[in-house]
């Protein structure tokens, strides 16, 4: 976590504290109810930019913690007019079984995935897949 000014390390650090926020809320309630929590705690941040938010997005990328959701939850909180996309693809193969655990293989259920929009569209291109089945 090296930053080369001490108002990039405040915004990391900002980052990382709603991003924690973000993963406790969606452990403990639903994810309509976990956006409202952590946008409840954005409104106490500053607001950043489409480019912040991209570096936002790419620093808890490279971070490896968390889901696409709760990263997605807490850098929309920030963003004005942001919010957050889920959407599924559809499956490569219908009702393959899987012998772990007997559940349906990732393949077979879809892959879903959540991504920060907002009115200019998604805030990285490659971030949308499948047909979106929720807003946040």
């Amino acid at each position: 976590m090296r930053a080369s000014n001490p108002n990039a390390l405040v915004e990391r650090l900002r980052t990382y504290a709603i991003h924690g926020v973000a993963r406790v809320a969606l452990r403990l309630s639903s994810p309509v109810r976990a956006a409202r929590v952590v946008r409840a705690l954005g409104k106490w941040f500053p607001p950043i930019e489409r480019d912040a938010a991209c570096s936002a997005v790419k620093s808890l990328d490279e971070r490896g913690r968390g889901t696409c959701l709760t990263r997605s939850l807490a850098i929309a909180a920030r963003v004005p007019g942001a919010r957050v996309a889920i959407g599924v693809a559809p499956p490569l193969s219908r009702g393959r079984v899987s012998r772990k655990r007997d559940s349906l293989s990732r393949d077979a259920r879809g892959i879903a995935h959540a991504w920060i929009e907002t009115d200019d569209g998604p805030l990285r291109a490659a971030d949308p897949r499948g047909a979106v089945i929720a807003t946040l």
